[in-house]
């Protein structure tokens, strides 16, 4: 894979910059035709689990019983599965789907070159007009226009399209996504199949081990009264099945995650049971709220779904459960409002306390092996002075607690009160947070990994990308 990928590359940037086309409607270069196929509606999940009207589950993708360890090759990260930008780490550089304008364009990071290029090798390209993302050339083999989530899968890199065929799930009332792969160097396109949730909403997309996941929330006004369901969804990707089957339902607002081990999907959910208030300074009031939770997990090879936990917390308890990481071995940590904690047996144990009396915190974020607290500021994401991170490991060993560096951004003449971050993932070594600024009519994002070296966070700049103003957009 290292060779394959070092090659294609290098191929980009000898071959790219001149031009090689305008502004087109949207949508993928010379994809190969679609198959003909009848997409039938199911919203259910015994009707989508069932086939011909039988009692027989479809069978996904054929799974090895024991094979539990992590596969680069067919498992999905469990580090970015549930953040909105993307990264694909590979032997030689890493893959970028990135938050602002850009993720119209699938980027490489090549340790060799030493910078961040468009993921296209067709000769004489002009990706994007004077590096301006937002000038978007559909003929360049980065544009993917990605329902999130690209995955290098068995060497391809597979992705869905964000504008499909009317779903029929829906009445037609709005569009599905297109299945597609490609070369890791973005050339030979093709076409898989369409993707059909049961619903409005599609959620992100997460290929592992040969079923593309989803987890979707919606929220609906019907008949003048307020509608919220979440569903955790799959769909092989071999054969020609188009609608995602609904592993677990809940007629609930929730947020949530996937995490991965094996062949099962461990997901959570997090709800508050009780109506929305606010005081007459518009406070929400939440002593009335009961917050609850979901643990469960739908494993792929036996065709299975398991309910670890379903209920609600006592009020001054534990209140929200937030996130929730899995083990390689199956232990499962959740991060709650009090602390870290190991969930085993239904039961919650603290293996980790959020107590400081001399900072508050974000609702905290769980990676591998880590837990990082970022404190509140003045504004949700424009702090005025750098904010204190708090990275714990799983046993509540402060592995970081100060400031996040960020004199870089005086450095380099950007107005931080116009910057907004977004946490991706990492471990005990390193993290990566990306980082967007609003500067009058153009945008600019850095990539930023902070390497944890003997106490402190030393950071590696990737970018900056440009995305500035367009006809269409200004």
């Amino acid at each position: 894979m290292k060779k394959l990928i070092c090659i294609a590359l290098a191929l980009i940037m000898f071959l790219s910059l001149a031009a090689c086309g305008g502004k087109d409607p949207a949508g993928p270069a010379e994809p190969t035709a679609a198959p003909e196929k009848t997409a039938e509606p199911a919203s259910t999940q015994d009707a989508q689990a069932t086939e011909n009207g039988g009692d027989t589950p479809r069978p996904f993708a054929t799974q090895t019983p024991d094979r539990q360890a992590f596969d680069p090759e067919t498992d999905a990260d469990n580090r970015y599965t549930c953040t909105n930008i993307k990264l694909i780490e590979t032997e030689g550089g890493f893959y970028w789907l990135t938050w602002s304008a850009a993720y119209f364009y699938l980027l490489y990071y090549d340790e060799g070159l030493d910078e961040v290029i468009p993921v296209c090798s067709k000769p004489e390209c002009e990706h994007f007009k004077d590096g301006n993302l937002n000038e978007q050339n559909t003929k360049c083999d980065a544009y993917i226009y990605a329902a999130q989530y690209p995955s290098l899968y068995k060497g391809k890199m597979y992705y869905l399209f964000s504008y499909g065929a009317p779903n029929p799930n829906t009445n037609e009332q709005t569009l599905g996504n297109k299945l597609y792969r490609m070369d890791p160097d973005g050339t030979h396109k093709e076409f898989i199949k369409d993707v059909f949730p049961p619903g409005f909403d599609s959620g992100p997309q997460i290929i592992h081990r040969g079923v593309i996941y989803s987890f979707t929330h919606e929220s609906r006004i019907v008949n003048g009264e307020a509608e919220s369901r979440a569903m955790m969804l799959a769909l092989p990707m071999d054969g020609d099945e188009t609608s995602c089957r609904v592993l677990y339902e809940i007629d609930k607002s929730c947020w949530g995650g996937l995490r991965f081990v094996g062949d099962r999907c461990y997901f959570w959910l997090s709800y508050a049971d009780g109506e929305y208030l606010e005081d007459e300074d518009g406070i929400p009031i939440v002593d009335h709220l009961i917050p609850g939770g979901v643990i469960g997990y739908w494993d792929s090879a036996e065709e299975k779904l398991e309910i670890l936990f379903d209920g609600q917390f006592a009020q001054g308890d534990v209140n929200n459960l937030d996130e929730m990481w899995v083990t390689q071995d199956e232990a499962i940590y959740v991060t709650l409002s009090t602390g870290l904690a190991r969930f085993e047996n239904g039961e919650f144990t603290l293996t980790a306390s959020f107590e400081d009396p001399e900072h508050e915190y974000c609702p905290p974020k769980i990676s591998d092996g880590i837990v990082i607290l970022r404190e509140k500021t003045n504004g949700r994401y424009r702090p005025e002075e750098d904010p204190i991170w708090w990275i714990m490991d799983f046993d509540g060993n402060t592995l970081y607690k100060a400031p996040l560096p960020m004199g870089w951004i005086d450095e380099k003449g950007l107005d931080r009160r116009e910057g907004s971050l977004a946490y991706l993932g990492g471990d005990a070594n390193a993290l990566y947070v990306d980082f967007t600024f609003r500067m009058m009519e153009d945008e600019y994002e850095y990539l930023v990994r902070y390497d944890l070296v003997d106490g402190e966070l030393i950071p590696t700049f990737f970018g900056p990308l440009y995305a500035g103003p367009t006809e269409e957009n200004w």
